[in-house]
């Protein structure tokens, strides 16, 4: 559970995504990927890898239903909102 946490979360009705990365796990160009995971409506996986441009997310995710909402708190990272219906986006880093 400790583990799904740093890279999922439920809090007020919306998922948390990435906010317990650790930024060294994303200096290895191959990326790092999480799941399945049971979330409300059906289950999600993670994919975060970097890119010349930020990070790319990428969420694989089966629910059932009105799409969760979701933020996304990558450290290092601007926060995003969006919800499960999305399956790819570019983060940008912070400063930039």
């Amino acid at each position: 559970m400790m583990m799904r946490s740093l890279f999922v979360r439920e809090e007020d009705g919306r998922l948390i995504i990435g906010s317990g990365v650790f930024p060294e796990w994303l200096d290895d160009d191959g990326g790092i990927f999480f799941g399945p995971t049971l979330v409300p409506g059906g289950s999600l996986s993670i994919g975060l890898k970097p890119t010349a441009d930020g990070l790319r997310l990428r969420i694989k995710s089966d629910i059932r239903g009105t799409p969760v909402p979701c933020r996304v708190e990558v450290p290092g990272y601007q926060i995003e909102e969006f919800d499960t219906s999305h399956k790819s986006r570019i983060l940008t880093r912070n400063g930039f």
